[in-house]
């Protein structure tokens, strides 16, 4: 009997050591599975840091170089205000004829003869006030054969004079106006209402303007 009590506490104790060995096993396996998944989240955030680190360089760098702009201009109107002042005119024409003019629409003087301050946008035609000023604006727009046009110069959607054309053959209407603008102000040339639907281009028709004197 002693024999066997012995022999089935050595069994026991084997089982249990045994158990206890496999719950270690399975611990471990548990735990570099946890440390495995920390890894590859410790990764991506990594990447993650090193992308927001290249945009933040990439924004620093910029912002350094609007700043040495601006110190340059801040430069070059404290050593000569009146110049730099005066640096503002362009004059632009059609070079294309557009055609079915939709109502208001805008007329786009796409090829640049002088754009001085880069103020004029031959994309969207709009010349953009830089500063406070007055400034003198004139557009001569031509009518195809033996149609009516008409076109006005607006300020910020407004209308502020307005260019019509009409004869047995091609016509031009013309007009000019001198108007205050803040900065930021918008000027353009459009299309008014339903009156004719064509633009002749080839460069008869052109916008200009230019700044008379600051507020």
């Amino acid at each position: 009997m002693g024999i066997i009590y012995i022999s089935l506490n050595f069994c026991v104790c084997s089982a249990l050591i045994s158990m206890s060995c496999c719950s270690e096993s399975l611990d471990t396996h548990k735990i570099l599975q946890t440390l495995e998944t920390q890894q590859y989240a410790i990764s991506q955030l990594t990447k993650k840091v090193h992308q927001l680190e290249g945009k933040l360089q990439s924004k620093m760098d910029e912002t350094s170089e609007q700043l040495r702009e601006c110190s340059r201009n801040k430069r070059l109107l404290l050593e000569n205000p009146y110049e730099g002042a005066l640096k503002v005119g362009f004059t632009a024409k059609l070079s294309n004829h557009m055609l079915n003019l939709g109502n208001n629409q805008a007329i786009l003087f796409d090829y640049i003869v002088t754009n001085i301050g880069h103020h004029y946008s031959p994309n969207t035609g709009v010349f953009t006030a830089p500063i406070n000023a007055t400034y003198y604006f004139s557009a001569s727009i031509m009518s195809h054969y033996n149609e009516v046009l008409e076109t006005e110069i607006v300020k910020n959607g407004v209308r502020e004079v307005l260019m019509y054309s009409h004869d047995n053959a091609h016509e031009q209407g013309s007009n000019s106006v001198v108007l205050q603008l803040n900065i930021g102000d918008e000027v353009w040339v459009r299309h008014t209402s339903t009156v004719g639907t064509k633009v002749y281009g080839n460069g008869w028709s052109t916008f200009s303007g230019f700044k008379i004197s600051d507020d």
